[in-house]
């Protein structure tokens, strides 16, 4: 059974990128510890962590020397200036945020920093889910057919909205001869 190889790559990447690749977020603290987990939030001077192995726990923010995210986070500053990016390795005391591509990064002390994913103030943000499909099929014996097909959907919910899009692909071959390929977008939005 032989696949085509561009079908195998593509198939590998959407798996290793769709299934969110074990990574961690870690926090260095001023006694030199590292706790490795996913940042949930830094409010009221404490940085709330989950982790693997203690579940949810609290750091005092003052006991924090570093911060480093896989993960975009929102940052606020204690001016009320709100950036998006991920965390990178900075100096003891300072935190580096990766903007993206026109702003490469932006350092600051830490204690300039207020919160970090802060809560929408009717604790109703918006909710991500999402789906992939990823199906092939070959037969072989006194005719060759090969199908393969892959969709794609995500929702973004709010309290008010639900913004939904979705991609589907479908191929097929038979006896080397295409007899399908097509597209579909879907767009939609819902107001409640």
């Amino acid at each position: 059974m032989k696949f085509p190889r561009k079908t195998i790559l593509f198939v590998l990447f959407i798996i290793y990128f769709w299934t969110g690749i074990s990574l961690a977020d870690t926090i260095q603290l001023t006694n030199g510890d590292k706790i490795s987990g996913r940042i949930i939030r830094l409010s009221e001077g404490n940085m709330i962590l989950e982790t693997d192995y203690a579940g949810t726990i609290s750091l005092l923010w003052d006991k924090v020397s570093g911060v480093v995210s896989d993960a975009p986070v929102q940052v606020v500053l204690n001016d009320k200036t709100s950036l998006y990016g991920n965390l990178q390795p900075a100096s003891k005391g300072k935190m580096k945020l990766a903007l993206g591509k026109i702003v490469e990064t932006l350092s600051f002390d830490l204690a300039q920093v207020q919160a970090i994913n802060p809560e929408t103030p009717d604790n109703k943000g918006t909710k991500l889910s999402g789906t992939i499909n990823v199906g092939m099929s070959k037969t072989s014996g006194n005719t060759e057919t090969q199908a393969h097909h892959i969709d794609a959907r995500i929702v973004a919910r709010t309290e008010n909205n639900r913004y939904t899009a979705g991609v589907e692909y479908n191929k097929a071959k038979d006896t080397g001869k295409l007899v399908e390929e097509d597209y579909l977008g879907m767009p939609n939005m819902t107001t409640f």
